[in-house]
């Protein structure tokens, strides 16, 4: 059998503009790795999201492919929607199975909106498996695979959830000997190339009311850790194929402070001084033994989930961090030389007994003044700065469906707060936004980290705002930052 899994074709140079060629698709990885060990007798492709539509269709029509699947996130599910619809009229009599963040969250929608068979819901080792080996033979039947969404006679039907894969250390290794990494453009910010992002752990153990994880929330334990000495052969796999520098891939590399310092001591073993690391911390668990044995593997920057410096704002989206546990993090992590990239997001929204609570325009002016105190005594280096957005998957979703905030359908990474959030005017919300921007402008050109590209880059965004607050362009917001991971870090 012939499998293809790809992302959505670069349909009107979509996935191109928002950065999707940073680095392979690590879900279509892991499951042909999964695939590989199971299966023998099976011809794996993957199609990047790099060619257009004509050509997307084109290696189809070389390839022959016996099922087609495809992974998306929310921010892409039009244009993942066009690709699938044009592959099911190219080949249409082949299977359509669709996986990722956006089919895990809404395979209602996808199968409704979409020409495709079946969606995937939650991670797709097992379930893709069993969906191979249900079209390969004939026998059973897609009521009996766990874990999917399927079309029956014109409705959507649903099995029972699939649980999780509990030992991460039995997963084989991704298929790394099917990525060219000299086709992706990598880290934004980096110490050194080629780079790219390795998984090391799946899911979180918080609940964070703007964050969607749907994947990893589809069963329990919501949190599992891969076994150190796993790490440590794959990160040496890759340096041998020439990476030299890896973004950690864990939403909070700090979440089990004994697994962390086992998987930094697995890593320092391996005596690479030329290899380097960024990784996600949380702002209440850095302590002085964690710092150290960062900088000890040369993490150089951290991604620190800070959101925002208002208290009543964290505890409405139950970050359970204080502003001073990020504060004395920031102190710590400058203490071993280690950069900090702020994750702030502004006019979070969340229900609090029965009611609509947001953040408020002084509050986001507030987080703005910390941002800009703190880099100036040296305890952040650069700053993202994105509205808080609705992403399916996310409470915050659902918050905003119950009271109204979202008024197009169908719209994951566009919203329009002058009319969402009581009390926020159009016009202040584009105010916060430009000089949100004009700071992230500013750590960045201080850290040098300012290129002709992201120059060009800094002013077509200033710019658009700039018109945005003068009524000249109509505004539109951009995605969520944890949604897209590392737009953002690229200016």
């Amino acid at each position: 059998m012939r499998i293809v899994i790809g992302d959505p074709a670069n349909v009107d140079g979509v996935m191109e503009r928002m950065g999707n060629n940073r680095f392979p698709n690590m879900g279509i990885l892991y499951i042909f790795g999964y695939l590989r060990a199971k299966i023998g007798d099976l011809e794996l492709y993957y199609i990047k999201g790099d060619l257009g539509l004509d050509g997307y269709l084109r290696r189809l029509e070389e390839i022959k492919p016996s099922i087609y699947g495809i992974s998306f996130a929310s921010w892409v599910s039009d244009i993942a929607y066009k690709t699938i619809n044009a592959v099911r009229s190219a080949f249409p009599d082949i299977p359509i199975v669709c996986g990722g963040t956006h089919p895990t969250a809404l395979p209602e929608e996808v199968l409704t909106r979409s020409k495709a068979d079946i969606c995937v819901i939650g991670e797709g080792e097992q379930t893709v498996l069993e969906l191979i080996e249900y079209f390969q033979t004939g026998k059973g039947a897609l009521s009996e695979i766990n874990g999917i969404a399927y079309k029956e006679n014109g409705s959507v039907k649903f099995t029972p959830p699939r649980q999780h894969l509990k030992d991460l250390g039995a997963i084989p290794l991704p298929a790394w000997d099917m990525v060219n990494f000299e086709e992706y453009e990598g880290l934004g910010y980096c110490k050194a190339k080629p780079n790219t992002v390795m998984v090391f752990s799946r899911g979180c153990p918080y609940n964070c009311v703007y964050c969607s994880n749907p994947v990893w929330r589809s069963s329990k334990p919501w949190l599992r850790l891969r076994p150190p000495e796993d790490i440590q052969k794959e990160v040496k796999l890759l340096y041998e194929k020439g990476i030299r520098e890896i973004w950690i891939r864990a939403d909070e590399f700090n979440s089990d402070l004994k697994w962390t310092l086992a998987v930094c001591n697995a890593i320092k073993d391996l005596n690479y001084k030329d290899l380097y690391f960024e990784c996600n911390l949380r702002g209440d668990k850095v302590t002085e033994e964690l710092a150290k044995a960062l900088r000890d593997i040369n993490v150089w920057m951290i991604n620190l989930g800070i959101e925002t410096f208002n208290q009543r704002v964290l505890d409405g989206i139950r970050k359970q961090v204080t502003v001073q546990q990020i504060i004395d993090s920031c102190t710590l992590l400058k203490k071993y030389g280690i950069d900090i990239y702020a994750w702030l997001m502004y006019y979070q929204i969340w229900q609090e007994n029965g009611s609509l609570c947001w953040e408020t325009p002084a509050e986001v002016d507030n987080t703005l003044r910390m941002a800009r105190n703190l880099h100036k005594e040296g305890l952040i280096d650069l700053m993202s700065w994105q509205i808080a957005t609705p992403i399916p998957g996310a409470e915050m979703f659902h918050v905003a469906q119950k009271y109204g905030l979202i008024k197009e359908p169908y719209q994951y990474n566009v919203w329009k707060v002058g009319t969402s959030i009581p009390g926020v005017k159009e016009r202040q919300a584009q105010i916060h936004r430009l000089k949100g921007f004009l700071l992230q402008a500013y750590m960045a050109y201080k850290k040098g980290r300012v290129s002709w590209q992201t120059r060009s880059n800094i002013w077509d965004r200033i710019k658009y705002v700039g018109d945005a607050v003068l009524g000249i362009v109509k505004p539109c917001f951009l995605r969520s930052s944890r949604d897209l991971e590392c737009r953002e870090r690229s200016l």
